[in-house]
C-alpha cells in the first residue's frame, strides 16, 4: 500500500497531506491522550537520578558479563527481556520475544566493533556466537535469506502457537526441536544489516567473514527475486516487510539504506555486485541522500524508525570505497542527524562521528561522550514519572509523545529516563514512562554496548575513561 507509517500512532496511512492534517487536527482534540497529564501512575513514583559511579570501560565489562549470563541463548540468540523467575512451564523456554534479528544483529556489530578495539580473541568469540544465532534465525525457518522472528528451543508436544498465538511454527525435521515465529519486518533487518555490514568492516578472520558474507548474499538474493519485500516462510509477503524505496510519492530513505547496507554487505568479497549496482542504477543512493527517514508532527516522532536509520547508514558508509556513493550518503547521514542532534543519543552521534559527518562534530563528540558517562551503571526496568517529582526546569510540552506520556521542553539526560531494553527507540523527551514495571527481567544492555565500542572502535573514546 503507498504510504508510510504514522510517527506518532505507528499506523499505516496513505501519504497524504491531507490525512496528516486530518491526524493533527483529532491529535489537538481537548482530551485526547497526545494532550494533558492523563492518568497519573497508580504506583509509587520511582524517579531515579542515576548517578554512574562506573568509568565507562567499566561499565561496558559489568554489561557484557551480565548480557552473557542472561541475555543469550546457546545458539548465540539474544533473549533481550529474560525473566528474573524461571519462565512457567508451558511457556517457550527463551520467550516469545519479537525482535530476535534485531538484537541478535546488534550484537554481532557490537562484538566487531569490540574486536576492532581491542583484537582480544574473546571478543571474536562473541563475534562468532552472535553470527550463529543469526544462521539460526535463517535455519529455522528452511528458507534461504529469510529470518525467523525469533525462536526457541521447545520440543513437542509444546504448541508452537506458545511463541505467538497467529505466527507460530515449528520448524521442519531435523530442526523440529525448534518452534519460531514467522512474519517478519523490515525492522528486523536493520539490525541484520548493521551487524553483517559491522563484521565484514572490522573483522578479519577469513571464516567469519566467509560465513556472514555468505548470510548477506542470501538475504540480497531474496529480496532481489522478490522486488525487495519479504516473503514468509508460505511464500507470501510479511506484514511490514516491504523494504521498497519508492511507494508513491513517498521516498523512504531507511529502506533504501537498509536494502542497499544488505547489497553491499554481498558484495563485499568480490564475488560480484550486480544487485548493489542496479540499486544504485534505479535510484536508492539518492533516495538516501534525499529521501524521508522519518517526519515530526509538532516534534512527536517514532524514534524506531531514528534507530534503523543509524543502524543502517553505518554499515553503509563503512564499507562503500567509491567517494561519490560515499558522498552521497554522508549527505543523507547529514539530513539524518538535523532532526536528532539535540536528542543526547550517544549511538547516534557516535555513528555520525563516524561515519564523516561534519556540521555538528563538536556538539556531537560533546554529547557522545557526556551521555556515556551518564548512562546507568545497571539496567532496571522500574516506573518514572516525573510530573510528580521535584521541579527539575525540563518545562512541558503541549503534544505528549506517541506513547502519551508527558514530554519536557528538552531531552532529559541519560540517567533519569525510563529504562527499556533498547533505549534508543524511546523518546528522549518523555517525563514518564515503564508504567507497570517491576524490575523482573535481565534487560539487554545492548544498547550501551554497541554505543560505547562504537566510539571505542572510531577513536571518539580513550581505552582508559
Amino acid at each position: 500500500m503507498p504510504g508510510d507509517q504514522c510517527p506518532v500512532t505507528g499506523a499505516w496511512m496513505p501519504a497524504s497531506a491531507g490525512v496528516v492534517a486530518v491526524f493533527l487536527l483529532v491529535a489537538l482534540v481537548p482530551g485526547c491522550c497526545f494532550v494533558g497529564d492523563g492518568a497519573p501512575l497508580d504506583e509509587p513514583v520511582y524517579a531515579p537520578v542515576w548517578e554512574p559511579k562506573l568509568t565507562l570501560r567499566e561499565k561496558a565489562a559489568r554489561y557484557e558479563a551480565s548480557f552473557r549470563e542472561h541475555n543469550r541463548t546457546p545458539e548465540g540468540l539474544v533473549d533481550y527481556r529474560r525473566p528474573k523467575a524461571p519462565r512457567p512451564p508451558g511457556e517457550p523456554r527463551y520467550g516469545g520475544h519479537a525482535d530476535g534479528p534485531f538484537q541478535t544483529g546488534i550484537s554481532l556489530g557490537t562484538f566487531s566493533l569490540k574486536y576492532a578495539a581491542t583484537r582480544e580473541p574473546a571478543a571474536l568469540a562473541d563475534v562468532e556466537r552472535a553470527l550463529e544465532g543469526l544462521e539460526w534465525l535463517e535455519r529455522v525457518t528452511g528458507r534461504p535469506g529469510l529470518l525467523a522472528r525469533y525462536f526457541s528451543r521447545d520440543p513437542a508436544p509444546l504448541d508452537p502457537r506458545r511463541i505467538h498465538w497467529k505466527d507460530g511454527r515449528r520448524a521442519a525435521p531435523p530442526l523440529d526441536d525448534y518452534i519460531f515465529r514467522a512474519n517478519t519486518s523490515k525492522d528486523q533487518y536493520a539490525g541484520v544489516s548493521f551487524g553483517i555490514g559491522a563484521c565484514l568492516a572490522h573483522v578479519d578472520d577469513p571464516g567469519i567473514r566467509e560465513r556472514a558474507a555468505s548470510l548477506a548474499r542470501r538475504i540480497a538474493t531474496m529480496l532481489e527475486e522478490s522486488g525487495e519485500e519479504i516473503l514468509d516462510v508460505d511464500g507470501t509477503p510479511t506484514r511490514f516487510g516491504d523494504l521498497g524505496a519508492f511507494m508513491g510519492p513517498v521516498r523512504v530513505a531507511t529502506n533504501a539504506a537498509i536494502t542497499l547496507g544488505l547489497a553491499r554487505a554481498a558484495a563485499e568479497d568480490g564475488r560480484g555486485d550486480r544487485y548493489y549496482r542496479d540499486l544504485v542504477a534505479r535510484g536508492y543512493d539518492a533516495v538516501v541522500r534525499g529521501g524521508l527517514f522519518n517526519i515530526s508532527v509538532f516534534t512527536v516522532r517514532n524514534y524506531v524508525n531514528d534507530n534503523m536509520a543509524f543502524l543502517a547508514l553505518y554499515p553503509l558508509l563503512v564499507l562503500e570505497r567509491d567517494p561519490a556513493l560515499r558522498e552521497t550518503y554522508r549527505r543523507g547521514l547529514e539530513r539524518a542527524f538535523a532532526d536528532v542532534a539535540e536528542d543526547l543519543n550517544p549511538f547516534f552521534n557516535g555513528v555520525y562521528l563516524a561515519c564523516g559527518g561534519r556540521r555538528e562534530r563538536e556538539r556531537a563528540q560533546r554529547d557522545a561522550r557526556e551521555s556515556l558517562r551518564l548512562f546507568p551503571d545497571e539496567k532496571r526496568a522500574l516506573p518514572v514519572d516525573w510530573t510528580r517529582g521535584p521541579d527539575m526546569g525540563l518545562g512541558r510540552r503541549l503534544l505528549n509523545s506517541r506513547k502519551c506520556a508527558p514530554r519536557a521542553e528538552r531531552p532529559l539526560p541519560l540517567n533519569m529516563r525510563p529504562l527499556g531494553t533498547m533505549l534508543w527507540v524511546s523518546d528522549p523527551y518523555a517525563l514518564r514512562g515503564n508504567e507497570g514495571a517491576r524490575d523482573d527481567c535481565y534487560l539487554s544492555p545492548l544498547d550501551y554496548l554497541e554505543a560505547y565500542w562504537l566510539a571505542r572502535a572510531h577513536g571518539l573514546v580513550a581505552a582508559e575513561e
